[in-house]
């Protein structure tokens, strides 16, 4: 996990631990209205869900440029005390080992007690090479800031919407084929896949942690790597991947999560914590790749 990801879940950790030891006002936690479900047909075929999976994760290896288009949503809060919630487009463009470009807009809303309602519009682009990586960014009307540049490359802070991203998720993964849809006029396979919760959820906090603050300090001691995700806690897991039948690349990837009852242990909220037995949280992660595309490198400054 990179810094600036334990900085973002660090803090929304404690705005949520305020909120709860603060009182019980404000709205009830309402889940995304959200279907990823697939419209797949019946197909024969001698191969198994793992075995397409294989071939899947093996044309990605050997693609050397890739192209997204990822709609992200997240969504957290206490029941009546407090809810934060974000949405972003995000695009990008990728060169295995040596390249990474990606742009979002999204809004963030935070809500407290009934009485706060904060809703802010944001942007921002980065660069990544194997030497550095350079961010900029814009809230509400302000104009995009100055270029930042932090001596960190590309293998090491790799992006939740490349090759990485796609490997990360389903690496683990246990599929089970569910049939043939038509994607952009390609057939593809339809895979549903059994993931690893916290997998999942580390790679979404990857994706929002890009708009994280940097004048955000981390407290002593606290690192979200140490904590553990208990899946009993888990309402909902639902993942599926669109694989092109000819090329085996992996053209859509699709998840969402809803966990409810948590407390600040992972626990099923009967237990004392910062959270109380309604408190939740879900994420929602839509991607569409395509490979083999150029992709220019060329920085839109000096190096």
């Amino acid at each position: 996990m990179t810094e600036r990801t334990s900085r973002f879940v660090f803090v929304v950790v404690l705005a949520v631990a305020l909120s709860v030891t603060a009182g019980c006002l404000g709205a009830e936690f309402e889940p995304m209205d959200i279907d990823i479900e697939p419209d797949a047909e019946e197909v024969e075929t001698d191969e198994t869900g793992d075995e397409i999976l294989a071939s899947s994760l093996e044309a990605v290896g050997d693609a050397e440029t890739q192209t997204v288009e990822a709609e992200n949503a997240m969504a957290l809060g206490a029941s009546r005390l407090f809810s934060l919630s974000m949405s972003m487009d995000s695009s990008g463009e990728f060169v295995t080992d040596e390249f990474a470009h990606v742009s979002t807009d999204g809004v963030v809303d935070v809500q407290a007690f009934g009485i706060f309602d904060n809703e802010t519009a944001f942007e921002t682009e980065s660069y990544s090479t194997p030497n550095a990586t350079y961010t900029r960014s814009a809230e509400g009307d302000e104009p995009m800031s100055d270029w930042s540049v932090n001596e960190t490359g590309i293998d090491d802070r790799p992006s939740p919407f490349g090759f990485e991203g796609i490997e990360k998720v389903l690496g683990d993964a246990d599929a089970q084929l569910e049939g043939v849809e038509t994607v952009d006029g390609d057939e593809t396979y339809v895979l549903s896949l059994d993931l690893d919760a916290e997998g999942v959820i580390l790679n979404s906090m990857e994706a929002f942690a890009l708009y994280g603050s940097d004048e955000l300090e981390e407290e002593e001691g606290d690192d979200p790597e140490d904590e553990e995700f208990d899946e009993a806690d888990l309402d909902a897991l639902d993942a599926y991947v669109w694989v092109d039948r000819d090329t085996r690349e992996p053209v859509r990837l699709a998840y969402y999560v809803l966990a409810t009852g948590l407390d600040d242990e992972g626990g099923d909220g009967d237990d004392e914590g910062i959270i109380d037995a309604e408190g939740a949280m879900e994420f929602y992660f839509d991607a569409d790749y395509t490979y083999g595309e150029p992709v220019d490198t060329e920085l839109p400054f000096s190096d």
